[in-house]
This record gives C-alpha cells, sequence and structure tokens, in this order.
C-alpha cells in the first residue's frame, strides 16, 4: 500500500493558528517534516515508514543529505540491500570492492 499526502500545507497552518495549547507544550516546526514528505511521497512505501523517513534528522534544503535520504529510502522501498554506499553517492559494486574478507574481522 502506498502513502499519499492526505491534507495540504494551508490545512495545517490553518490548524496551528487556531490550536492552543498550555505552557508546558510548545508547537515544533514542521516545515522540514513537511518537506521530506513530499520528496518522498512517490516512493511506493507503508505509511509507517515513510514517517520514519520524514521525521529523519535530514535537512531537506542540502541537497547532497536531501539526495542521500531519497536514494536510500528508494532503496529501501525496493526491498535492495541498503548500505552506506547509498549514502556516499558511488555504486555499490564500486563501494564495496575496497573491502576483503579480512577488513570485517
Amino acid at each position: 500500500m502506498s502513502w499519499k499526502l492526505g491534507w495540504e500545507k494551508k490545512d495545517t497552518d490553518k490548524y496551528v493558528r487556531r490550536a492552543t495549547l498550555s505552557d508546558h507544550f510548545f508547537f515544533s516546526d514542521y516545515e522540514a517534516m513537511h518537506k521530506l514528505a513530499l520528496m518522498l511521497r512517490h516512493l511506493p512505501l507503508p505509511l509507517r515508514d515513510a514517517y520514519t523517513f520524514a521525521i529523519s534528522p535530514a535537512d531537506p534544503d542540502d541537497p547532497i543529505v536531501s539526495s542521500a535520504l531519497l536514494s536510500f529510502a528508494t532503496a529501501y522501498s525496493q526491498r535492495c540491500a541498503v548500505c552506506c554506499c547509498h549514502l556516499s553517492g558511488i555504486g555499490p559494486a564500486h563501494f564495496m570492492a575496497g573491502f576483503t574478507r579480512t577488513s570485517f574481522s
């Protein structure tokens, strides 16, 4: 099952303006989470996984970080092996070629 954003930003902005909280609570800035969710919404991810990626501590305005997160999430959604090579920008074969069996022991 694929996850689709069920509300628009204007709806959440309206809620934030009208909602009230006691002094013990605060509204967090959801702008980064919203940008990440929009960036990942085309991926066939279950809602729980999409939410996990959307709340990740990644800066959506940083193109390198956004690209790495999108690459990682895409590999995850396709049930591929996910490794740090998805974050480095080099292919898995090139990344793994630098390791030998003894380098892991």
